[in-house]
């Protein structure tokens, strides 16, 4: 995902992505709108994985990205 994220450019985000669904229908949708999509939808998973954690007993990870900033600029110094 980051190779793809480094490679994109304006105009691959102003542009439509092609691309075949589960249901094997064609569709058309703005680039940068789905790339959003994929994030969030991550985001999603990431919350139900927590709250299946939290439900079973387990302590989640620190999920905020800005915790994941911190620790990398730790690892670094």
């Amino acid at each position: 995902m980051a190779d793809l994220i480094q490679e994109l450019n304006q105009e691959a985000l102003d542009g439509v992505l092609h691309y075949r669904n589960t249901r094997s229908q064609d569709m058309s949708l703005p680039y940068a709108a789905t790339l959003m999509h994929v994030f969030n939808h991550a985001t999603h998973h990431r919350g139900q994985i927590t709250a299946a954690m939290t439900a079973l007993g387990y302590a989640s990870p620190e999920l905020d990205m800005l915790f994941m900033l911190m620790e990398e600029q730790q690892a670094a110094t």
